[in-house]
């Protein structure tokens, strides 16, 4: 699984980078058929938006979260993240 984290017009904290390493290393529970994650974190006006886009077989999940601290748009964005692979994969799981 690749993980590439990005930033436009922000400087990411090495506790937020930490932060969004291990939320997406973290998707890697729900399937080990994630090839890529994608993190964009983004200056806003009033705070940060994070957005997660994880590519697994016949899959693409987009979660995006603004909010006015970083850690928390990155933690929710990866919240978000979760359900949507969770119900992959029990749907994967019925069949």
């Amino acid at each position: 699984m690749d993980i590439h984290i990005s930033t436009r017009h922000y400087d990411l904290k090495e506790l937020e980078y930490q932060l969004a390493s291990d939320s997406a290393a973290g998707f890697e529970k729900f399937s080990n058929k994630i090839t890529r994650v994608d993190v964009v974190v983004q200056a806003e006006p009033l705070g940060a938006s994070c957005e997660f886009t994880v590519k697994l077989n016949g899959h693409i999940v987009v979660a995006k979260v603004a909010h006015d601290e970083t850690t928390k748009a990155i933690h929710d964005a990866a919240l978000k993240v979760h359900r949507q692979l969770s119900k992959i994969h029990e749907k994967a799981a019925k069949h």
